[in-house]
């Protein structure tokens, strides 16, 4: 990607964007074909018409001389000039212009077209560090690969337990990345749709152990695996082999306040506490829920908002292992917020990017022994490295396919006992594991 200037049409921006959304500036244009042609099918009366009545004389003129077109309205006069956002014979077009050059062509005050050394993005570059990732999970497990994996989590004995998101099952690994089972199959309780009863006339409901697209996951210390079942707006809660246990939840919204703690919208990432507690991102409902593994509320914050303690599309929890303090991913007012252990605001980060409200980017945050927090930027494909405090120390990333770039980094989390970060690849159906950033 060392080209100055790349020029793209409508119908390849999905796939050039990805290239250059980071490292280019966009100036974005109208391609104009003129005249409109309407000539095309004239007679020569016509064309005697346009010569001898004044109105179409004088339109023509101007046509001709100053290309503005204004249609001869029912009433014989003529109209308001056509205007060319609207033009019929027209396409938009992109125009990137690798950012180190953009300055020596553009001067338009529209934009910035350099990063000054202080701003978010220009420390975020300042610190980008190359690392490649030291394990790989993208194989066939049971009877099929990896398919859009949303989000990981780490189990007491290192397993890598996998939100296999587009398959609808969570997929679980050992240590070494061996297969050791797969469970769930996709369910929409709303309409039904391929929802079963596994065991008929026991104890189990119709739709108990399968998923509508799962995108959070976590593990407590007894192998137990809690799964956000997202868009059946439930958590569901496994033994360690798999077998299903509980249930709460049901989809709903609160309108981005504190209320029913059993609606959810949209529940996204899990977190464990020190007490075998789990942390709930209610994604839609813009909040964060403390339940105990029997589904009991402990206590629920939030709310939307822009104030310290309030979330805009919260999409991940994670817990530090140092001192307990809970933070969140708040997307959409581009920051991470530090709670304490009663999840009470003690500070804000502000994040470089997270600016795409798009569904797929969402950004996850993993804690590791160190007191250190991973997030994933999505939006552009990279890891940052935050200290506890909130001192941005690194990032690392960029679009690809190759063992230190991403296709959709969503879910993140740390296997302390290995010190490796565990990152789902969405978009190139994959779990990596990277050492990890001293």
């Amino acid at each position: 990607m060392s080209a100055p200037v790349i020029i793209v049409g409508p119908k390849n921006y999905e796939k050039v964007h990805p290239y250059v959304i980071r490292d280019y500036v966009k100036r974005t244009y109208r391609l104009i074909w003129w005249p409109d042609m309407g000539y095309f099918n004239l007679t020569w009366g016509d064309v005697l018409r346009g010569l001898l009545d004044p109105v179409q004389r004088e339109r023509n003129w101007e046509i001709f001389l100053h290309r503005r077109y204004r249609d001869v309205t029912p009433e014989g006069t003529l109209g308001n000039e056509r205007d060319l956002s609207r033009w019929p014979h027209r396409h938009e077009f992109e125009m990137w212009v690798r950012r180190d050059l953009a300055a020596q062509i553009w001067n338009l005050g529209v934009a910035p077209v350099t990063l000054p050394a202080d701003s978010l993005e220009g420390r975020a570059r300042a610190v980008e560090i190359e690392l490649a990732a030291s394990s790989l999970y993208n194989a066939v497990y049971g009877d099929r690969a990896l398919l859009t994996p949303r989000a990981i989590a780490a189990g007491p004995n290192g397993e890598r337990v996998i939100a296999d998101s587009g398959n609808n099952r969570i997929v679980v690994l050992d240590a070494s990345g061996a297969f050791v089972r797969a469970f769930g199959s996709a369910c929409n309780l709303a309409d039904q749709a391929g929802c079963v009863d596994a065991d008929g006339a026991g104890p189990l409901a119709l739709g108990d152990g399968q998923f509508n697209e799962p995108w959070g996951i976590a593990v407590d210390q007894a192998g137990q695996i809690f799964v956000a079942d997202t868009w059946n707006g439930r958590i569901q809660l496994f033994d360690a082999e798999g077998n299903f246990l509980r249930k709460w939840g049901y989809f709903n919204s609160t309108n981005g306040e504190l209320g029913d703690e059993y609606a959810l919208f949209g529940p996204r990432g899990l977190a464990i506490d020190g007490d075998g507690n789990l942390l709930v991102a209610d994604t839609g409902n813009k909040r964060i829920l403390h339940f105990r593994p029997d589904g009991t509320l402990i206590r629920q914050v939030g709310g939307g908002g822009v104030i310290g303690g309030r979330f805009e599309e919260p999409t991940s929890v994670a817990v530090s292992p140092v001192d307990g303090s809970v933070y969140v991913a708040d997307t959409w007012n581009r920051r991470i917020q530090k709670l304490d252990a009663a999840l009470n605001f003690v500070a804000e980060f502000a994040v470089p990017s997270w600016e795409s409200r798009d569904i797929y980017m969402k950004p996850y945050v993993a804690a590791a022994p160190n007191g250190d927090l991973y997030a994933s930027d999505p939006q552009l494909y990279r890891i940052f490295v935050y200290s506890a405090e909130g001192e941005l120390k690194a990032s690392f990333g960029n679009f690809g396919s190759d063992l230190n770039r991403f296709g959709l980094p969503n879910g993140l989390a740390v296997d302390g006992a290995n010190l490796t970060l565990l990152v789902a690849d969405a978009n190139n159906n994959r779990v990596m594991g990277f050492p990890l950033v001293p």
